[in-house]
């Protein structure tokens, strides 16, 4: 039987995204919307011929991923299609954005804006708690804008990563590519981050088998606002 006018009238959705669809007894048929970020995609073994699931990666695929929480110290954070936005914060830190899913990712921190000049750091963070062990190893060139010279920056077995050094003046933005931090090994990284006085590029690792699960990212001193997303990169 052709789903008709009739037939489909008298199904009623019940939420907001519901869909009526045709049965396998050519009936019509509630949908129930599916979970953020899923896609409709067909699937003969159901009832309707059709499912919600999670997009299938592809070849230099990548998807934004909404934190399962947030946490901060003074300020405020408000979190928008992904997109983690602070404002005058101490801290600012985002949960359940790694997992097994993927095992690399890189993650943004765009605008950033400090009460005043100060370094800004960044930490992994597992089941709610930042690590601050003297595991952490950087390296990489410091090239300042005034001169053009370069020097070598370097902490061994340090409490954090540094992203740059920030101002109240100048919205700057850092790239960082995060790789295996929910596996039980070493998470290296990879960071390009132009500052307010000198570009920094740099890398290193974190001594340690952790699987990590977030971040936090905080300025030395003073607060920060900024707007922080994270991608998952198709294995």
């Amino acid at each position: 039987m052709a789903i008709t006018k009739a037939t489909a009238s008298s199904i009623a959705p019940a939420a907001k995204g519901d869909l009526v669809v045709g049965s396998s007894t050519n009936d019509a048929a509630v949908l129930s919307v599916g979970t953020n970020d899923h896609v409709l995609t067909a699937d003969s073994s159901t009832a309707t011929g059709l499912k919600w699931a999670a997009a299938a990666s592809g070849g230099g695929s990548i998807t934004l991923i909404t934190p399962t929480s947030t946490a901060n110290s003074g300020g405020s954070v408000s979190t928008s299609g992904g997109a983690v936005t602070a404002s005058s914060v101490n801290s600012v830190s985002l949960n359940g954005v790694f997992s097994s899913t993927y095992n690399n990712y890189f993650f943004t921190v765009q605008e950033i804006i400090a009460s005043t000049n100060v370094d800004v750091y960044f930490r992994m963070r597992a089941s709610g708690t930042d690590t601050t062990a003297a595991d952490h190893n950087r390296a990489g060139t410091k090239v300042t804008y005034s001169a053009g010279a370069s020097s070598v920056v370097n902490d061994n077995a340090g409490t954090f990563f540094m992203l740059g050094q920030y101002d109240a003046t100048n919205k700057l933005s850092s790239y960082v590519h995060l790789y295996h931090p929910n596996l039980a090994t070493d998470t290296n990284y990879y960071s390009l981050n132009p500052s307010r006085d000198a570009s920094i590029i740099q890398g290193g690792f974190l001594n340690n088998n952790t699987q990590y699960d977030g971040i936090t990212v905080y300025p030395s001193s003073g607060t920060l606002s900024c707007t922080i997303r994270v991608y998952g990169l198709a294995n």
